[in-house]
């Protein structure tokens, strides 16, 4: 099989990340349901047949919008040498700074495009969402380990955490009831974490 030279390579890539930002910003500005490809040729100044030429398909266009995603969510879980309450609330206000400054991750994890549409997405989204809720767990285990939380109560805590982590995102890029939530969030961590050892 014949390659193209790096460089066009490296034209098509950038051609699909910029496809990506598109799609990311129009879903801040319409919703996730209002997008179309007709919509991000006219935000690029491309035709549809251009668009098609560097994804096949909507569907490979959401998969590497959520690829985008993932990549950015596991740089966020990526452990570093912390306590383990620490650590939790490390990664819970760097979602809180991720969500202003990409409100179209909500509105995209919410949507009924990834969840009914296309299944194979609505199984990546909800490894990911399961992926983060075991990730606290382990982390809230640590810290029973540690002195720091009531034995019992990793389970809850962590889906109440994550519930807290999209609570927050919804009420931010959806229902606009929260103007910055890296202004809330650590008023609601720090109530989170007081109940760990009460």
């Amino acid at each position: 099989m014949a390659y193209a030279p790096a460089s066009h390579r490296r034209t098509s890539e950038d051609r699909q990340q910029e496809i990506v930002e598109v799609v990311l910003a129009l879903a801040a500005e319409r919703g996730v349901e209002a997008i179309t490809t007709a919509l991000i040729a006219e935000r690029m100044g491309l035709t549809q047949g251009a668009v098609f030429r560097h994804f096949p398909n909507k569907e490979a266009i959401w998969s590497a919008v959520l690829d985008w995603l993932k990549l950015r969510l596991g740089a966020l879980f990526e452990r570093v040498e912390a306590r383990p309450v620490d650590e939790l609330e490390r990664i819970f206000l760097g979602y809180m700074a991720f969500i202003h400054a990409y409100p179209a991750m909500p509105r995209l994890v919410f949507s009924d495009t990834f969840h009914h549409a296309y299944p194979a997405l609505h199984t990546q989204v909800r490894d990911m969402v399961a992926g983060c809720e075991v990730h606290f767990r382990s982390l809230i285990e640590e810290a029973t380990t540690e002195g720091e939380a009531i034995p019992g109560r990793s389970a809850a805590a962590a889906t109440l955490l994550l519930a807290s982590i999209q609570g927050l995102a919804f009420q931010s890029a959806i229902l606009n009831l929260v103007d910055d939530p890296r202004l809330r969030g650590p008023q609601l961590f720090a109530l989170w974490r007081s109940c760990l050892s009460r």
